[in-house]
């Protein structure tokens, strides 16, 4: 997603005569896809060019999958925890009403959250402490999925950009004179094409 959503970019393969468009799935969405490491659409076509053309669409496509895919835990939890609130607590003056978020996309919700999430969790963690009832169960569910949401994260392993690899296999010294040279004009026009391309998103070209 380079605009509202990050969704890694997609790229096209040539496979058994057909091109395909192929997008790394998230790590956090993996297991909603039966933990595959890319989604795969086929252009319907052997035209390069024709190929292209499609490519947005069938990203559109994969996006949507990876939408629906998300999980809606965080969202949930904010819910819980702003509907206790009222108007003379912090909450109200940080959140849009739950109203809104009915509306909003969890993305554009996500984001917003994460601009003041210290406020937020100071404010769940005071409740913890000084509340019972409908203040403190939301508190403890809101705390619990913040804690789970970072424990993901932590794991989360962080895939390479091609790149970066390129550029530590080319410094490795075991290139040199005309061929390392050529080496990095072929790599900075393959990044020029694919730029920000994820190194599990390059695929073994199947003949």
């Amino acid at each position: 997603m380079d605009t509202i959503r990050n969704y890694p970019a997609s790229t096209l393969s040539l496979i058994k005569g057909k091109w395909y468009v192929s997008v790394t799935v998230p790590v956090g969405l993996r297991p909603a896809f039966n933990n595959r490491i890319q989604v795969r659409v086929s252009t319907g076509t052997s035209d390069r060019s024709e190929a292209a053309r499609r490519q947005h669409q069938k990203v559109e496509g994969i996006y949507e999958q990876f939408d629906g895919a998300r999980p809606n835990k965080l969202k949930e939890a904010l819910k819980a925890f702003a509907a206790v609130s009222t108007p003379t607590e912090l909450l109200p003056q940080i959140f849009p009403s739950v109203a809104d978020w009915l509306e909003t996309e969890d993305l554009d919700l996500e984001a917003y959250v994460s601009q003041h999430l210290d406020a937020v969790e100071l404010q769940a963690r005071q409740w913890e402490v000084t509340e019972i009832g409908p203040k403190f169960d939301a508190a403890q569910k809101f705390l619990k999925t913040l804690e789970k949401a970072e424990i993901l994260e932590t794991k989360a392993p962080a895939v390479p950009k091609f790149m970066d690899v390129a550029q530590v296999w080319m410094n490795k010294g075991d290139l040199a004179g005309s061929l390392l040279s050529n080496t990095r004009l072929a790599v900075s026009e393959f990044d020029g094409l694919c730029p920000n391309l994820l190194i599990d998103s390059i695929l073994p070209r199947l003949n």
